[in-house]
């Protein structure tokens, strides 16, 4: 879908859980920070799903203070 419309998806949990344990306290917190980081990238937020875990909530609200809610777009599969 996203690509189709010419945008690169960004997914870090899929690549940080290759060699990250989310279960781990400390690798939990290091992938919060480089998530937040790839959001400095990012030009938009596309949030898919219902769903909104804690971690998600921080990363939104980041992205939210430095780019901006009209930034975010939500939307169902």
């Amino acid at each position: 879908m996203l690509v189709d419309m010419g945008y690169i998806p960004i997914a870090p949990h899929v690549y940080f859980s290759q060699f990250m344990d989310d279960l781990n306290p400390e690798d939990r917190r290091k992938a919060l920070k480089m998530n937040k980081k790839l959001l400095e990238f990012c030009d938009e937020l596309w949030i898919f799903g219902d769903e909104i875990t804690e971690g998600m909530k921080k990363e939104i609200e980041h992205f939210r203070r430095i780019k901006g809610e009209d930034k975010i777009k939500k939307t169902k599969l």
